[in-house]
């Protein structure tokens, strides 16, 4: 699926810069800036400067943006604590940028969740999938606690059976007690949140 890329930059030199290199990676079905703003993105990369920290915490806080996938750059890499989903050196560097972005591509809606509302009506499978979205946000809040592998367990159940293998996979092997899993179920619960924000949304 195509995706879109918000660049956000105090320096408008870098900014265009980036966003050239992120529109030569069109062949990877990207673009950058053709919208109205984050909120029609599915990716958006924030330079660190002053104020940034700020601007992910409004971003997290609007629910038109509290899914974004947001991957900071240039200068040291923050703290868990900026809420950031990834860190790029420097987006001017086409592999280290397509090799991103190939990471945070959309996915294509599950094929199960057709199937599932033939048997159970839309409505019922809109909850479940509306379940499993609040059971993702809660799991990326607390993905590092002590206690987060029964949760784990659950999200990954509850994933395999919507459709999300990847995500139900990446989870399973976190409710096992595998920490290197951890980076890996974080990005596909951010990106599964982000869809399914987005598929809320378009239903109306």
């Amino acid at each position: 699926m195509a995706g879109k890329v918000f660049v956000v930059d105090h320096d408008e030199f870098r900014r265009r810069a980036i966003v050239c290199a992120v529109q030569q990676a069109s062949w990877e079905g990207w673009g950058a800036d053709a919208m109205d703003g984050a909120g029609a993105a599915d990716l958006l990369l924030l330079a660190d400067a002053p104020g940034a920290f700020d601007a992910i915490a409004a971003l997290r806080a609007d629910p038109a943006t509290r899914a974004l996938p947001i991957l900071g750059y240039g200068g040291a890499a923050p703290p868990e604590a900026a809420d950031l989903d990834g860190w790029i050196a420097d987006p001017r560097d086409g592999a280290a940028l397509a090799a991103t972005l190939a990471l945070w591509a959309p996915d294509p809606p599950p094929a199960a969740r057709a199937g599932l509302a033939a048997l159970f009506g839309a409505a019922e499978v809109a909850r479940l999938y509306a379940g499993l979205r609040d059971q993702l946000a809660e799991g990326l809040a607390l993905i590092a606690a002590p206690d987060a592998a029964p949760r784990a367990h659950r999200i990954a159940g509850l994933a395999g059976t919507l459709g999300y293998g990847a995500v139900y996979e990446a989870w399973y092997r976190l409710s096992e007690g595998e920490a290197a899993a951890r980076p890996e179920a974080r990005r596909l619960a951010r990106k599964a949140l982000h869809a399914l924000d987005r598929a809320a949304a378009a239903a109306g």
